[in-house]
């Protein structure tokens, strides 16, 4: 979503999810994150960061399944251990503390649109010499073989 050329409006959520299930590998990803979840009786969190601002509880539930649990802002999990000593583990975003990222800062009335000012740059910073597609932007890096635009949307699974 932060990878849109400058210059066009960006896609919604739901053209997005449509080229993801048309993806070999998001498809996989889905499947495995389905599985974990709804047969092997794992917890799976989606926490929402930055870059994936606008997934929301029904777009979560249609790629990965209705077992996998929408978090919107930080979550606090309880671990107990053996010597009923209870532990909290919190998990965010780190975002949240970023003044140029964090949505927290804006409001949907301002000039911006509600979006952070680091969006904006990232668009500019991207739209130049960019491939035709997120997946070639990544993919033709020495940084990486392969992107998934789903990886970069923080999650976790608590077993």
């Amino acid at each position: 979503m932060w990878l849109d050329r400058a210059y066009i409006a960006p896609r919604r959520i739901s053209a997005r999810i449509k080229e993801w299930e048309s993806n070999d590998t998001c498809r996989l990803l889905f499947q495995v994150i389905r599985k974990m979840s709804d047969e092997d009786g794992v917890q799976v969190f989606y926490l929402r960061g930055n870059h994936d601002h606008e997934m929301d509880a029904e777009s979560v539930k249609t790629v990965m399944g209705s077992n996998v649990e929408f978090i919107e802002g930080s979550l606090i999990y309880v671990i107990r251990s053996d010597d009923g000593q209870k532990y909290r583990i919190r998990f965010a975003h780190g975002h949240d503390w970023d003044i140029f990222n964090t949505y927290s800062l804006s409001h949907p009335d301002d000039p911006l649109g509600g979006r952070p000012i680091g969006y904006f740059v990232t668009r500019a910073v991207a739209t130049s010499d960019k491939p035709d597609s997120e997946t070639g932007a990544v993919s033709n890096s020495k940084q990486a073989k392969c992107y998934i635009t789903i990886v970069q949307q923080r999650r976790f699974a608590v077993f």
